[in-house]
């Protein structure tokens, strides 16, 4: 028996496809996961097959029987670290999470929150696929990704160079730097799911903020031109007009975020001004 992995006095007797049948003793396992950029105990409750086909082999096939996942302020998306599920298994759901089930790169059924007992009428797009059998334990593959929906409202941005702005009152291109803050919540988790994740098991804020950051620039860019075109504002009275343009840059820059299941809120412009060497 492995150091950690404690013998349940249950025993189960399977039929193998040789024709003849061994006991296998049922075990409890906890299993840890490393997760960015630290390590978070993840303590599941699980019941496995400790069995071997020959004396020198072990396998275990863990039966998962809780599957939840607590999630910190950062992240937005992490994958359950067991794919081998059973049904009878309980699902939670925490407040302003969400869970999909994921089968060969297709997502299948989605939980709110709450509580649930997995069983064939509550995955009924999974089961049309794996073809489970009604009622029993009987154990299955399949992805569990949980999504926060939380809001995360302390993203900081800025300009890291000056940005090249047209004065529309004196014709003239101005360097100017910028900076401000936003918010970022999931509103789509499946389409967040499709177009973003991939393979990674985690995606966080702060891995939104590096992957969106030159195009959120760029579009920022576009819309303060645009707006200061619009209204003709002068670079000399731009921070007077700061919330029309954060306003008018939230709308712009969030149809662009939408793309990919996520949404801009309370972009804010804190403050536009030109470099002093310049």
């Amino acid at each position: 028996m492995p150091m950690g992995v404690t013998e349940h006095p249950l025993c189960y007797t399977l039929q193998s496809g040789l024709s003849y049948q061994r006991r296998f003793p049922v075990v409890y396992l906890t299993f840890k996961a490393m997760r960015r950029p630290r390590l978070v105990d993840k303590q599941l409750e699980v019941c496995a097959f400790y069995c071997t086909n020959n004396f020198n082999n072990l396998y275990i096939m863990a039966l998962i029987d809780v599957i939840k996942c607590p999630m910190e302020d950062d992240d937005l998306c992490l994958k359950f670290p067991s794919e081998d599920l059973r049904m009878g298994s309980q699902l939670i759901v925490y407040p302003s999470q969400v869970a999909l089930f994921v089968k060969g790169g297709q997502i299948f059924d989605e939980f709110l929150p709450g509580t649930y007992t997995l069983q064939t009428s509550n995955i009924p797009l999974l089961n049309k696929i794996i073809n489970l059998p009604f009622g029993g334990e009987t154990p299955f593959k399949a992805e569990v990704w949980f999504i926060n929906l939380t809001s995360k409202l302390d993203m900081k941005w800025g300009t890291p160079t000056p940005i090249q702005l047209e004065d529309p009152k004196y014709n003239i291109i101005i360097p100017v730097r910028a900076f401000g803050q936003y918010g970022l919540k999931v509103n789509d988790p499946q389409l967040f799911l499709k177009t973003l994740i991939g393979n990674m098991p985690s995606f966080s804020a702060e891995k939104v903020d590096t992957y969106f950051k030159g195009k959120l620039l760029s579009q920022l860019s576009v819309a303060i031109a645009n707006k200061m075109t619009c209204d003709d504002i002068s670079i000399l009275e731009i921070n007077s007009h700061l919330m029309d343009l954060s306003e008018y840059c939230n709308e712009s820059i969030n149809q662009y975020f939408k793309k990919y299941g996520l949404e801009l809120q309370d972009f804010s412009i804190i403050s536009i001004n030109v470099p002093q060497d310049d």
